[in-house]
């Protein structure tokens, strides 16, 4: 799990009004100069910046789930402020869209490793791992898969490419509350809220019935009372 408080202050000189022990101060100073030297020395690839992947975050130690703005079902995870990434689900995958810093364009710039229960994402031949967590439930590895895509974000400092990571979902129609649970730890607020993981279930149970029946359109259909669980809902959901 990488705990996002290490980024709090990298690159900030403002200095706390609070008193702290010169001991644990001057502590914290060397490891701060030491994850400077991380993120800035030659470990990146050439040409390329520790912007997104792995440089400073703002100040505010807070975290955060909310809806994405521009993309229905996606949801975004924010640190301080500062996109860290988007997910969404459906009956059979996560999808998490993690952006890439300038300069970032091959995938062999890139350490992606997907096991069973975690992700690893890193620049390749850096000490620090910008995502170090343990996934929000159980994948097939073996189809699972990661990719480039263009990025469609016009903000200063966004990079060209956007990381795309596919979990397929060992369990069909189970409803992820988290994409990683490194976040979701960190803070209540990376989870998603009740409201959200309502609209979740909701939306795999339409895409189960549209599985099912083809024919018919389930887009708008709606619920009375709580919705039903789309593994287990009428017999239980088909593989295959």
């Amino acid at each position: 799990m990488v705990d996002y408080r290490k980024f709090d202050h990298i690159g900030s000189d403002s200095d706390s009004d609070e008193e702290v022990d010169p001991v644990v101060r001057a502590a914290e100073e060397r490891q701060l100069q030491q994850l400077r030297s991380q993120l800035q020395g030659a470990t990146a690839p050439s040409g390329t910046t520790t912007t997104g992947l792995a440089a400073e975050l703002p100040p505010e130690p807070s975290l955060r789930a909310k809806p994405s703005t521009k993309h229905k079902n996606r949801f975004r995870f924010e640190h301080g402020g500062r996109l860290i990434y988007e997910w969404e689900q459906t009956l059979s995958e996560v999808i998490l869209y993690v952006p890439t810093p300038p300069g970032i364009t091959k995938k062999a710039q890139l350490e992606v490793v997907i096991s069973a229960h975690h992700l690893v994402v890193a620049l390749r031949g850096a000490a620090q791992r910008y995502l170090d967590e343990d996934t929000g439930g159980p994948i097939v590895v073996g189809e699972s898969t990661w990719f480039l895509e263009d990025n469609d974000d016009e903000a200063p400092g966004a990079g060209e490419k956007v990381l795309v990571v596919n979990f397929q979902k060992m369990q069909k129609a189970q409803a992820w509350a988290c994409a990683l649970r490194g976040a979701a730890r960190a803070a209540e607020g990376a989870e998603l809220d009740a409201l959200s993981q309502e609209e979740v279930r909701k939306q795999l149970m339409r895409e189960r019935f549209q599985e099912e029946h083809p024919g018919f359109d389930f887009s708008d259909a709606d619920f009375n009372g709580a919705v039903p669980d789309a593994r287990d809902f009428m017999g239980g959901v088909r593989y295959g």
